[in-house]
């Protein structure tokens, strides 16, 4: 019996139906989150609410197979700029603390487990040019995203900073961790998954190690105010 070939049409509708689809659960859920939360003037209740309609979500999405990291990023993005500033303060204060707690002590659990989770990667020297790549292109890409955005925004006049000084300060300052990690630790066990890993932690690794250890000396506090002054 024959293996159907995944074409460019079939990647593309896989692409399209994670990323819309997280897109669109995402609103949902955080439409209701936001129809709950506004008003319940109980701080436990608003805890409650809140950590039920996150699970709910990435329970739905994994049932449907749309991407639920993008899903918990914009209930996230909806909720902290548009719910949390229509809570009276008393309210926000501890709700704000306990998503802050938890998401430290989450992201401390996630690094812990990519250490643990590197011994089991199989490694390889074949596999090492991989990550370099990837780290060039993911800087390139990001360079690319940033310059042509700010770019034309000078050009209109809306923007007055030096666009290519600021590019490469938004480029160098780009971190990545968490999320990248936890998509491709989250892939189901294939001949790619391997080589998806190392690109990814390799691209992790040096954001955070290179990039985020000499982004200061790049950047200094003197060199910020020439490039936010293109006048």
């Amino acid at each position: 019996m024959g293996v159907q070939q995944t074409t460019v049409t079939d990647l593309l509708s896989m692409f399209l139906r994670e990323v819309l689809g997280g897109i669109g659960l995402g609103l949902a859920a955080a439409a209701l989150m936001h129809h709950t939360l506004v008003r319940t003037k109980d701080y436990g209740t608003q805890v409650l609410i809140s950590l039920a309609i996150v699970a709910l979500a990435y329970g739905v999405a994994k049932r449907i197979d749309v991407s639920g990291p993008i899903a918990m990023v914009i209930i996230g993005l909806v909720a902290g700029n548009y719910s949390m500033p229509r809570l009276a303060a008393k309210e926000r204060a501890p709700f704000e603390t306990f998503w802050q707690a938890v998401d430290e002590v989450l992201n401390a659990m996630l690094f812990v487990t990519i250490g643990l989770h590197i011994a089991i990667v199989p490694q390889g020297a074949s596999l090492f040019p991989t990550a370099a790549i990837a780290i060039v292109v993911c800087l390139a890409a990001r360079w690319l995203s940033v310059y042509l955005p700010l770019n034309a925004l000078s050009l209109t006049g809306t923007f007055k900073a030096k666009p290519l000084g600021l590019t490469n300060l938004l480029t160098w300052g780009g971190l990545r961790g968490g999320l990248a990690v936890a998509m491709a630790m989250s892939l189901p066990d294939s001949q790619e998954r391997a080589v998806i890993l190392h690109m990814t932690y390799g691209v992790v690794a040096f954001s955070i190690i290179v990039q985020g250890l000499t982004v200061d000396r790049f950047f200094s506090a003197d060199r910020l105010k020439r490039l936010l002054n293109d006048r």
